[in-house]
């Protein structure tokens, strides 16, 4: 055996002897720059009595005989379930659920002797998508202890026993908005670890019918290797307006256009979508969750498919072919809008056909398709902030969160500081940055300044060319003064750092109305392999 390969097998039997956190232990902090103290979004855990907290752990399952239940039923269900039988579970504030099946106590549950590890009991609850009360099935079973202690812990190093402790802390910071026991709840839409405030009134309209509402991300963390605190910072999500499903249709069909063509007040008896107008909804509308003013409910259905008008549709009833239009004629009164399309709700076996203009869309519903382009840029606009503004930000949404007065938190013997904490940081020294020569052959070095510089009389140290070039206009086409202009500039600005540029550009490609940025893009793309072109986006 060479000596190179004995030395490969003596380091390979060092490293077999390492603990992985020995492995990746961090070996040092540095000291080059300017020491600073800089605040973070992280706020630290503070425990209200001596010794460890321990809490108690059980599993609970929530089974409905038909429906599939989301986190919003089973909290409903739990929390019903919680006041009802309070023999079993006492101070409903010394409880932390997370809406699947994860319930930590301070306190065991008054279970059955004879069942301590696993209890099934029945309850009759009605659901927002059921018109009546169902039985439902709740088991639940003690699963061990979650000890609240960090000291041997490292930092994204955390055992199970500590991936326990931190997931209940995730969970009990959740309750004082999402338990329906608090009335703050009510102000919050959870939606896993981040809680938007409910809008009053109108949100950031980004178009399509949706606004953009601004909330809070909660997440239990482990800093300096063994101290717990929580991770808080803004966060941003979609929703559908809450409006009726004619005027989230108008919405849709105007799209992101400045000038509004569809308007509820222009709809008359004998206004008919075209065709184009449908292909347009059906995407946009399968999937959202609604509910209807003809009656005095509150179920919530969710839409399946787009149909068409109350007029054509028809069904059989008493033995007789009726119109959707006529039975509501019948047994509701007239409709306004006849000639509108339908919407399908309910099973494949069972359908159920609303008119749209008796549908409303459901409240706090989260939007999960894909954002157009408009949209996102709208988002990032209003959400961009630097970070003393955003740290500002934080530290107002933890005073208005009232963790301190939360019962959750009291109970459990935890509270979280107002303040965030304050780490030590360096500010390196900027890179210097090379450009071409300027004039007199000198090379060009710049240093940044608060991590800006001026480059715009500089050419770049090595430039590249540019054989051809095209662009996209999704302009109005008559403003073709207006991209010659910019073509323009695009070459001068090229030119000027050293870049070789042709004088006019190959090709231009003008967008059509309805055209997506990806669509456009995918069209040139085809159109250079048939050509034989090589094309860079």
């Amino acid at each position: 055996m060479s000596k190179e390969s004995e030395d490969t097998n003596v380091a390979a039997d060092e490293l077999s002897q390492l603990r992985l956190k020995e492995l990746v232990k961090r070996p040092g902090y540095g000291t080059v720059g300017k020491p600073i103290k800089l605040a973070c979004n992280y706020f630290p855990l503070i425990k209200l009595q001596k010794g460890d907290i321990v809490v108690n752990r059980y599993h609970i399952d929530i089974q409905h005989p038909r429906l599939k239940l989301n986190c919003d039923d089973n909290r409903d269900i739990f929390w019903a379930y919680v006041v009802k039988r309070s023999d079993i579970f006492g101070d409903p504030f010394k409880l932390a659920y997370d809406g699947k099946c994860n319930l930590f106590t301070v306190d065991k549950l008054h279970l059955k002797p004879v069942s301590e590890n696993a209890v099934t009991e029945k309850f009759s609850f009605k659901t927002v998508r059921e018109n009546k009360p169902s039985e439902l099935s709740i088991l639940m079973k003690f699963t061990g202890l979650v000890h609240l202690d960090f000291r041997n812990a490292e930092a994204g190093l955390l055992d199970e026993r500590e991936k326990g402790a931190i997931q209940f802390l995730d969970i009990l910071f959740a309750q004082g908005r999402s338990s329906p026991l608090l009335e703050l709840s009510k102000s919050f839409k959870a939606v896993r670890n981040s809680f938007y405030f409910i809008a009053q009134g109108a949100g950031v309209d980004v178009k399509y019918g949706i606004d953009l509402w601004r909330g809070l991300f909660i997440s239990a963390r482990v800093v300096d290797c063994f101290r717990p605190a929580i991770n808080i910072d803004v966060s941003h999500s979609c929703f559908y307006k809450r409006q009726s499903l004619i005027n989230l249709i108008c919405d849709i069909l105007n799209g992101d256009e400045c000038e509004v063509r569809f308007h509820p007040n222009q709809l008359r008896s004998n206004t008919q979508l075209q065709p184009e107008h449908l292909s347009l909804l059906i995407p946009e509308l399968k999937g959202v969750c609604i509910h209807t003013t003809h009656r005095n409910q509150d179920r919530i259905y969710r839409i399946k498919n787009i149909l068409s008008t109350a007029v054509s549709m028809k069904f059989e009833r008493d033995g007789k072919e009726v119109s959707v239009a006529e039975y509501f004629r019948d047994v509701y009164g007239p409709l306004k809008y006849p000639n509108l399309p339908l919407v399908q709700v309910g099973s494949k076996s069972k359908p159920i056909y609303f008119p749209v203009e008796l549908c409303q869309v459901a409240n706090c519903q989260r939007y999960n398709k894909k954002l157009k382009a408009c949209q996102t840029t709208s988002i990032i606009r209003f959400a961009s902030t630097d970070a003393p503004t955003r740290i500002l930000k934080c530290i107002d949404m933890v005073k208005k969160s009232n963790f301190n007065n939360d019962p959750f938190l009291k109970s459990f013997g935890v509270q979280i500081k107002e303040e965030p904490m304050n780490v030590s940081g360096r500010v390196l020294p900027p890179p210097r940055l090379e450009y071409g020569k300027g004039n007199g052959g000198r090379q060009i070095i710049l240093t940044p300044k608060d991590g800006a510089w001026n480059s715009t009389e500089f050419k770049f140290f090595e430039s590249a060319s540019c054989e051809s070039f095209g662009f996209v206009s999704f302009l109005p086409p008559h403003k073709v003064s207006v991209l010659q202009e910019f073509c323009l500039q695009i070459v001068r600005t090229c030119r000027s750092t050293g870049i070789e540029m042709p004088d006019s550009p190959k090709f231009y490609e003008q967008a059509r109305k309805n055209d997506t940025v990806e669509m456009v893009l995918k069209r040139i793309a085809d159109k250079c392999d048939r050509d034989g072109i090589k094309c860079d986006l």
